[in-house]
């Protein structure tokens, strides 16, 4: 009997070892990423934020994927601005994002269904254009 469980004992504490190592790395990672990122930043209005995008007629949905990012962050909406990096964006979350998340955050912020087709490229797009191809694939309603 013993000779059945000590493999399974050993493959446990690997597993176990294995999750505190990925642990301590990946929050080592958030926390030189996060440095960067509100290094001289400042909280940016929702009105700022607008004049920033232009007038938009789909400013309601703009915000709401604010918020959403923001609540995947574990910041206010306000440190998020519509010049970041959507990759940056993704990166600061613990497991560097998943785009689904976003989508149903997104989703559920806004009040709208959207489609995990034929998202716009998470690699070369600002928050802002990323949204705003985002809303336009969807056909997202002005307000």
């Amino acid at each position: 009997m013993f000779q059945l469980l000590w493999p399974i004992g050993i493959i446990v504490l690997a597993f176990a070892l294995i999750y505190v190592i990925s642990s301590f790395t990946e929050g080592k990672r958030i926390g030189e990423l996060e440095d960067r990122f509100y290094a001289d930043r400042y909280p940016m209005t929702d009105d700022r934020y607008s004049s920033i995008i232009g007038d938009s007629p789909l400013l309601d949905f703009h915000l709401g994927a604010r918020r959403a990012m923001a609540t995947l962050r574990g910041t206010t909406p306000e440190m998020i601005r519509p010049t970041d990096s959507m990759r940056t964006l993704l990166d600061l979350q613990f497991d560097r994002g998943f785009i689904d998340d976003f989508i149903f955050f997104t989703e559920k912020e806004t009040s709208t269904q959207l489609s995990l087709r034929d998202l716009p490229n998470t690699e070369t797009t600002t928050f802002a254009d990323f949204v705003q191809r985002l809303a336009e694939a969807n056909r997202v309603a002005a307000a």
